[in-house]
């Protein structure tokens, strides 16, 4: 839904990522703690990016 796929359905609070798609900066902003948190998990101590 961040990317501008999926949604429909009751998303609840989820719902107020729905316009994020439409700003590349904003996506990167709102998927951040996402990257971080699988960083954590894989161990990894480099320099987090959200490019990939």
């Amino acid at each position: 839904m961040v990317t501008g796929e999926g949604g429909g359905g009751d998303l609840g609070k989820l719902e107020a990522f729905a316009g994020v798609g439409e700003f590349l900066v904003r996506v990167k902003c709102a998927t951040l703690a996402w990257h971080t948190l699988r960083a954590a998990i894989q161990g990894k101590q480099d320099t987090l990016s959200t490019e990939e």
